[in-house]
């Protein structure tokens, strides 16, 4: 059981890494289509 508890834990921050680095590129991408839309 704890094993599972691990490799969901790992799976999570990974993911979360991963978000994190992509928030900011959809960021900017969604400015940039609102300033072109505009």
């Amino acid at each position: 059981m704890y094993f599972v508890y691990l490799i969901l834990y790992t799976i999570m921050v990974k993911v979360s890494k991963y978000i994190v680095e992509l928030l900011p590129i959809i960021y900017s991408y969604e400015r940039i289509n609102v300033i072109y839309i505009l």
